[in-house]
């Protein structure tokens, strides 16, 4: 067993295998609940990872808030049936700046970082995280390596 994992490649292999059954895992979940992970960065930003309709979003958000401490929070709760399927509306705030394709989503009310209010909201579809990693894991485990042969081997048969 042990000599299956020689080398670079069979290690990065499995790695990315047991990503994409994380993110495999995510997917399943976001179509009964909504895993919402907040981090509170001080008096400036919020980052919030939602898990939420088949897919992970980002928001961040700079404010001013009087508190200095740094937290961590995480809910979960169920799915709401009449929520909406775009995942820009469901954070309750205007998004007037918006990149849209299908499965990736992206928006913010501005390119100021500086004001006193921003925000930022990045949503990408589980499928475009999972379908690369495996490609990824199974081009890795499975495909054997090439020998280089010796270079004067090559020489001595190009003599010959």
């Amino acid at each position: 067993m042990g000599e299956f994992f020689r080398g670079w490649r069979r290690k990065a292999g499995c790695v990315s295998l047991v990503l994409a059954c994380v993110f495999m895992i995510g997917w399943v979940r976001s179509h009964v609940k909504d895993d919402i992970f907040v981090v509170n960065l001080g008096k400036t930003w919020c980052l919030t990872f939602q898990s939420n309709q088949c897919g992970l979003g980002i928001f961040a958000a700079a404010y001013g808030t009087d508190s200095s401490t740094i937290s961590v929070t995480w809910n979960s709760q169920p799915i709401r049936p009449l929520a909406s399927k775009d995942p820009m509306t469901n954070n309750n705030v205007d998004v007037p700046i918006r990149i849209d394709f299908h499965g990736f989503h992206f928006g913010c009310d501005g390119l100021n970082l500086l004001r006193p209010r921003y925000y930022a909201i990045c949503f990408l579809s589980y499928f475009y995280l999972i379908a690369p990693l495996t490609l990824l894991s199974a081009y890795l485990l499975l495909v054997t390596p090439r020998i280089a042969k010796p270079r004067d081997v090559v020489e001595n048969v190009n003599l010959g």
